[in-house]
């Protein structure tokens, strides 16, 4: 959401100053924190996506919990 906000101006940003500008809401919070917020959260996505078992892998889990319930 962040990042459309950089491109709902007219015009893109015409130096590293003013993109900086741009990501900061206000004078409520700057623009590192919300660079660091959105950093983290594409760090983390990535974390999660490489890290999640297969279909297979999941298949087999619900399969064996299934039968221990059984």
């Amino acid at each position: 959401m962040w990042v459309t906000k950089l491109f709902i101006h007219p015009s893109g940003p015409a130096s590293t100053e003013e993109f900086l500008d741009r990501l900061a809401v206000g004078s409520l919070v700057s623009w590192w924190l919300v660079a660091l917020t959105a950093t983290g959260f594409v760090l983390a996505a990535t974390l999660l996506a490489l890290t999640c078992p297969t279909n297979e892998e999941l298949e087999d889990w619900s399969r064996w919990n299934c039968q221990g319930r059984g």
